[in-house]
């Protein structure tokens, strides 16, 4: 009989990820929309702060029995192993495409490669963007690579099947001028690749 395979770190933050953003995204769906700005209103999950959705990613490793902390030395959320020490480190940020300036997504991924949290190895320490696309065609994974340029290189990574964000009847949500199609998930790790990358 085959040995069980472990799931990837990586995949799991994908997956708590994913589910706490489908269920919540679900939820409000549920409760149903007030008519007015979607600015006045929570119609998606889209709109939460990272604080919200940090505790919605440890509610759902509650559910499933996933040990999981508050970050440690600037970082959003780790992983626990049975002896107590962490394991793999998760930095979350959440990014409107329409934002064309994107050196905080850079920003957080050396901050990701320069921590050092005793015990988790450069291989599992992890990024996830949450994309907010404004249409279902985008390539999360390319927005990834093109944003990192070739000052970093992605190693390993797991993207969600995108969520559907509510609707305003039955055109997606525009805010502030962007529209809000739906939100896709991308967990993943790197290493640096010159020494631009290191500054």
């Amino acid at each position: 009989m085959p040995a069980e395979q472990q799931t990837s770190n990586g995949k799991l933050f994908c997956e708590l990820l994913y589910s706490a953003l489908k269920r919540e995204e679900d939820e409000i769906r549920e409760i149903g929309t007030a008519k007015g700005k979607p600015e006045h209103f929570l119609l998606s999950v889209a709109f939460a702060p990272e604080l919200a959705i940090k505790y919605l990613v440890r509610k759902e490793a509650l559910r499933r029995g996933v040990a999981i902390e508050w970050g440690y030395k600037q970082v959003d959320l780790c992983l626990v192993g049975d002896d107590g020490n962490y394991t793999a480190s998760l930095e979350v940020k959440v990014w409107g495409m329409w934002t064309r300036k994107r050196d905080p997504l850079r920003k957080d991924v050396r901050k990701v490669l320069n921590q050092s949290i005793p015990n988790i190895s450069p291989g599992e320490r992890f990024n996830a963007w949450i994309l907010v696309l404004e249409d279902t065609t985008t390539d999360a994974l390319d927005v990834v690579r093109s944003t990192l340029k070739e000052e970093v290189e992605v190693v390993e990574s797991f993207v969600s099947a995108q969520i559907p964000i509510n609707r305003t009847g039955n055109a997606p949500s525009v805010v502030k001028g962007h529209k809000h199609e739906c939100l896709q998930v991308v967990v993943f790790n790197s290493r640096s690749v010159g020494i631009a990358a290191i500054a």
